[in-house]
């Protein structure tokens, strides 16, 4: 039942990706008026047909794609095929044959102004990137409904767990300690982390005065750069403000609620409800302390104590390696985990409708900028395109949501809808990016390129889609066969 549960949530992703990406093409051309005839989910062979009106709906064998066939005049080349498939011309034999219908259902040709080169350019470049406009606004969706879910997380403290190495800000890691409780920003009271953290990003270029229990911390107008280490002055600006938010980090105490059934900590005898007071004989008052010492440490053995029902106690835990991000630098690095999930202090709060469709605007932001990043990162090829994920990975991912529940397949939902946008404005021929830059090509230089000219391009472009289909699949079964590599 959990398999067939999670084959049918794998399916559902793809067909809502793909389905709404060729749904957006369709609906911007049929109201444009370009005869549109066939509209297919997936691809390759038909399983199901039906035409209602204009247009014959169709469910094919892969659900990995689909395709809008609209008018063109270049129906009757090679380049109909290339462009998303033909449909067959009917015969006064064929049962759904129509006499008064449009060619491929019947007999009349299709007016030259209902072919989509006969619309003017800002209506072609509509219907080309409104298949990625319906990605993106699925996107969009599905992180309001997460953030809906998930409400407003509320962290009810004000008081400092640790300070982050962040460039630029040695100021901030200099002046603040952990356990520093903050009271005011800039003069503003506050009640809780979230105000700590709004109240320092904020558009404002003025130096940042946090009250703490200890008197007031001024962090300066200007901060020593990390440019080659040397000690140049520069304003604090928004960017130094919200370098500044990041760096802080609330106060969790180290106190462990739930861990991994194989991961570092429970193979090294870890317990829930174990509080850790020192790492490697240095006391340690809040996770942050604990994180930072762990992290230094992949697969290199430390010392931690614990107190645990009253007694206390010493163990040797090996952290596992795991290969992350750096938020200072950007570069890959190499840090210690130990899986385990410490005692919660976040309330949440319910959202409003227009509160979720904001965070869920911003959240898509957010991730159309990363992913932009990552495959700016593979052009230049400072990432190997190996970190592409094919069909085979997006399925295992969808299906390993599924098991832990629906707002999970969201998440996944969300993130592949927002790559597949993405992907489709790349200059590629085939993609949507391609078709624009080919349309805004052609009107530049006031006509069309020759039909054969058509096809070479956009067979080079095929090629270059099978290629890329090719190496992740390749990828794919890799990391299927080596989960370990």
């Amino acid at each position: 039942m959990a398999t067939l549960l999670s084959f049918a949530y794998t399916l559902v992703v793809f067909v809502l990706v793909a389905g709404l990406h060729e749904l957006g093409h369709f609906l911007v051309a049929k109201a444009a008026g370009v005869y549109a005839p066939k509209f297919s989910l997936g691809i390759g062979r038909t399983l199901w047909r039906r035409r209602w009106g204009e247009t014959e709906y169709c469910i094919s064998l892969l659900p990995f794609g689909g395709f809008v066939r609209l008018a063109s005049r270049d129906d009757a080349s090679a380049m109909a095929t290339l462009e998303g498939g033909t449909s067959e011309q009917r015969t006064p034999e064929d049962a759904d044959y129509d006499a008064t219908a449009l060619m491929p259902f019947g007999p009349n040709p299709v007016p030259r102004e209902r072919t989509l080169e006969a619309q003017s350019l800002p209506v072609q470049l509509a219907v080309m990137s409104a298949g990625v406009a319906m990605n993106l606004l699925l996107g969009v969706v599905a992180l309001a409904a997460l953030a809906s879910y998930y409400g407003r997380p509320i962290i009810p403290t004000r008081m400092i767990g640790g300070v982050r190495q962040v460039p630029g800000i040695g100021a901030a890691a200099a002046a603040l300690r952990v356990g520093d409780t903050v009271i005011a920003v800039d003069g503003h009271a506050v009640t809780n982390w979230n105000d700590v953290i709004s109240l320092i990003d904020r558009p404002d270029t003025a130096a940042i005065a946090l009250t703490t229990q200890r008197g007031v911390i001024v962090l300066p107008r200007s901060v020593q750069s990390p440019a080659g280490g040397a000690l140049e002055l520069v304003p604090i600006g928004v960017r130094h403000r919200r370098a500044t938010a990041m760096a802080l980090e609330p106060f969790f105490a180290p106190v462990i609620l739930r861990l991994a059934p194989d991961g570092a900590g429970a193979r090294a005898g870890l317990a829930m409800g174990d509080s850790i007071v020192a790492v490697e004989q240095q006391p340690v008052r809040s996770w942050s302390e604990v994180r930072r010492q762990i992290e230094r440490a992949p697969g290199r053995p430390i010392a931690m104590e614990l107190v645990r029902r009253g007694g206390r106690l010493t163990l040797r835990v090996t952290p596992d390696s795991a290969i992350e991000l750096d938020d200072a630098t950007g570069q890959r690095i190499l840090v210690g985990r130990l899986s385990v999930t410490l005692r919660p202090i976040t309330i949440r709060e319910e959202l409003s409708a227009v509160e979720a469709l904001t965070r869920g605007f911003s959240a898509a932001l957010r991730l159309s900028a990363s992913t932009a990043c990552t495959m700016g990162r593979m052009l230049i090829g400072r990432t190997a395109l190996s970190e592409l994920s094919g069909p085979v990975a997006i399925a295992e991912q969808s299906a390993t949501a599924a098991r832990r529940g629906t707002v999970h397949v969201l998440g996944v939902l969300a993130f592949l809808t927002i790559n597949v946008a993405l992907f489709n404005l790349l200059p590629i021929p085939v993609l949507d990016g391609g078709q624009i830059l080919m349309a805004i090509w052609e009107a530049a230089r006031g006509r069309r390129f020759a039909p054969v000219v058509r096809e070479r391009i956009m067979r080079a472009g095929l090629l270059i889609m099978i290629a890329l289909f090719c190496l992740v699949m390749i990828s794919d079964m890799w990391k299927a066969l080596n989960p370990g590599a």
